[in-house]
């Protein structure tokens, strides 16, 4: 990857961030992502990663954007069309262990900027990374449906087509 670790956990923060304020639960576009303790739960205990709060489920999308090295909107093309997360990756010459790899080490970091905003918990860090590691093999071979909220044009003004590295490849 071009960018520093530290410069793509504070992309993806405010990545997230600005998620919350187009989708009106923070309330403005600087805010930071609220959690929801009983959601993550829910998803962890019924095993479903696709069950995961939006703001976490778009964040895992941005991650394999920056680890393809492609912009957002052309990785949610890409799922919008019946791919998958490595499916899209293997177009861009990116194996799935780099994908996998590329997409735990980014919500690592935007999680625990998230701890340190007092947002998340340790415990609550640790069971969704945990949960993430467990679960990356079916997240990246996952079909989403063309339908799914993740998918829509409201996370889309997000990043409105700005590259997500220097290297874009598409």
């Amino acid at each position: 990857m071009k960018r520093t670790l530290g410069a793509l956990a504070l992309g993806l923060l405010a990545t997230t961030a600005l998620a919350f304020g187009a989708l009106g639960t923070a309330g403005s576009a600087a805010a930071e992502p609220e959690v929801d303790s009983a959601r993550i739960d829910a998803a962890i205990a019924a095993n479903d990663h696709t069950r995961l709060p939006l703001w976490l489920r778009h964040s895992i999308i941005v991650c394999a954007a920056e680890t393809i090295e492609v912009r957002v909107s052309t990785v949610k093309a890409g799922l919008r069309a019946g791919y998958s997360l490595k499916e899209i990756a293997a177009r861009y010459h990116v194996r799935p262990n780099e994908l996998k790899r590329g997409i735990l080490e980014c919500e690592r970091h935007l999680l625990w900027r998230l701890v340190e905003a007092e947002k998340l918990t340790r415990a609550q860090f640790y069971r969704l990374m945990y949960f993430l590691t467990t679960h990356i093999d079916r997240i990246i071979n996952y079909h989403y449906a063309p339908h799914d909220r993740v998918l829509s044009d409201v996370t889309d003004v997000l990043v409105t087509d700005r590259p997500v590295t220097d290297a874009v490849r598409d």
